[in-house]
Order: structure tokens, then sequence, then C-alpha cells
């Protein structure tokens, strides 16, 4: 009897360690990740297809139209991730393409690289983002007004590749420059 419920005590510290590591944000865990800025060209009861061709399932039902707006952010070693669409992020897994019946991680690793990180503070004109690592990033001047709307912690990638600060929430960028302040 003691060894039963020892056993079944094991079993379930490592299902609450899997459901942990599968579930919620993928994004928190790993700041270094890649994404697919996209729309949805196909929708199915419980995936969609983007129009690059790569496959996304939510193992459960979800309701996505052709057209819509998504960002997909996922591990470069993995296959699964986050999709943000109408502003709602959703637990995802690379389920392939429809070019290839192989689908591997191979396949999604083209894609742009960036870092999640959060907003932790936007300045009353919209000219400064600083972030949770306390850089701190100039916008184009002529996208300073729409920044304002956006909050902060508000979850963001930043390319730095591309000088792009990315909201998936809102499905909005904008173009920015680091703020190096010693320069």
């Amino acid at each position: 009897m003691r060894q039963s419920f020892f056993t079944k005590f094991i079993l379930l510290i490592i299902a609450l360690l899997l459901f942990d590591s599968c579930s919620g944000n993928f994004t928190i865990k790993d700041r270094d990740i890649r994404y697919i800025y996209s729309r949805i060209n196909t929708a199915g009861k419980a995936s969609i297809i983007l129009q690059d061709g790569t496959i996304w399932g939510f193992g459960h039902f979800v309701v996505n139209s052709p057209g819509d707006k998504v960002i997909v952010t996922y591990y470069e070693s993995s296959l699964g991730g986050s999709a943000y669409i109408h502003g709602v992020e959703q637990s995802v897994s690379y389920l392939g393409t429809t070019y290839s019946d192989a689908g591997s991680v191979n396949d999604i690793i083209k894609f742009s690289i960036g870092k999640m990180s959060y907003i932790s503070n936007i300045d009353s004109t919209g000219t400064v983002i600083t972030l949770d690592d306390s850089t701190k990033w100039i916008v184009r001047p002529d996208q300073r007004e729409g920044i304002k709307k956006w909050d902060n912690n508000e979850n963001i990638i930043i390319d730095s590749i591309n000088q792009l600060i990315i909201n998936p929430r809102l499905y909005e960028m904008a173009v920015v420059q680091e703020f190096n302040e010693g320069k």
C-alpha cells in the first residue's frame, strides 16, 4: 500500500511537470524565439494553415477564419509555441507543411529570429520604449502616435536584425533603433 501511494505520488509529480512544460506561455521560458508574422490561409477545427504553408495544431477546437492575422512564436529546437490570433495567445504545435509530408524542424527554422520581452515603460510621447532588460528603443516619428496605445508589461517581440518591435496582441509593429545613452 505504501509503495502504491509513493508510485502514484511520483507519477502525479511527473504529470504536473509535463503539463507545465506543454502548456501556457512557451515564450516566457525561453526568450530567444523564431516567429512568423502571417495570415491564416485555411482554418480547420483544431488547426490552421498559414500563407507560408506551415500547419499549426491547437489540440482543441478553435474558431478562426481564413484571412485572420496571426503571429506564431516558437523555439528553434521545438515543435511547440504560441499563436496570437485576435489578441489572444494560444498554445500551438507544429504539424508539418502543405509542401512536405515529412514536416520537420528544418521546415520552420528559416523564419525570423527575435527575442521575447516585456515593455516596462513607454514615455508619454510614444518616442522611447523601455524593455524589461532596461534597453531603450527609439520609435520612428511617424509611428509614435500608435505606440501610445501599447501597454506597459505587454508581451513583445524584438527583432534587432530588422530593427522592429512587434506587439502580438495588437498585431502591430514599430521600426525602432536602440538608444545607447553612452554614445
